[in-house]
């Protein structure tokens, strides 16, 4: 009984921990990404992107050692489950956004060239792995929700997790609004129910593949024409492969 206390403390002050953590390395990365603004293309977006990905695997480390090992182990092909997380979103996607552009609810338009496309796709890809998908995935999918799936069942710790992701998002000013509330958490709990059912590198690559083309085909890098752009983002881009994965992988969570 007292061991399972201990490790139940160990586990409860390991999140925490994690939280705390992220919360500072994300504040010190925005605070360093403002000063290196337009030093050369996307300067700040790269200083946030070293920042947040040198910095967790050291955070999650030291607090694995503190819970002496509360967390619970899984070993798993890193490749395989990386596709199998990407492939989770891209099956949906492409099958959604062939379907749209073939009744014409949506249109794509481009007038950059193909080297052009391929040169800022791999910048996003990257920009994306190192700024976001590898970092949070990390701590929130990888630490915190072993840190929770020691301590209670898979559901629990999934939604659990998805709620401090949501309380950090809110934190670092990423969820202004109940609206994005609510995306954050639905985004969590599907990486959590990835997480659940495969492996850490499968919700890395789910995230990877989500974010790369809400952003690429987004106004941020300013490539490509969207008809119907709301349509594009929340039901091609996010509401039906985020559903596909859920229904697909429900019954599969640990």
């Amino acid at each position: 009984m007292a061991a399972a206390m201990i490790r139940s403390l160990q586990s409860s002050f390991g999140v925490v921990l994690l939280l705390l953590g992220a919360l500072g390395i994300w504040s010190v990365a925005l605070a360093l990404s403002s000063y290196a603004v337009d030093r050369f293309p996307r300067s700040g977006q790269w200083v946030f992107a070293v920042v947040v990905t040198l910095s967790p695997p050291l955070l999650v480390a030291l607090v694995h050692r503190m819970a002496k090992g509360a967390a619970d182990a899984q070993r798993a092909d890193i490749f395989r489950s990386f596709a199998f997380g990407a492939l989770c979103f891209a099956i949906p996607f492409v099958l959604a956004l062939g379907a749209g552009l073939a009744t014409g609810m949506v249109s794509l338009r481009t007038d950059a060239a193909l080297s052009t496309i391929l040169l800022h796709g791999a910048m996003a890809i990257a920009l994306v792995f190192l700024a976001e998908a590898f970092p949070e995935e990390l701590i929130f999918r990888g630490a915190i929700q072993s840190l929770l799936r020691g301590q209670m069942p898979g559901w629990p710790a999934i939604i659990l997790q998805a709620f401090i992701f949501t309380l950090f998002a809110w934190a670092i000013g990423a969820a202004p609004t109940w609206l994005d509330a609510s995306f954050i958490f639905f985004f969590g709990f599907v990486l959590g129910i990835l997480r659940g059912a495969n492996a850490i590198p499968a919700a890395i690559g789910f995230h990877l593949a989500f974010m790369s083309t809400q952003q690429f085909l987004g106004p941020a890098w300013g490539l490509f024409e969207v008809g119907n752009p709301d349509l594009m983002r929340m039901v091609i881009i996010t509401i039906l492969p985020f559903s596909a994965t859920i229904i697909f992988l429900h019954g599969r969570v640990r």
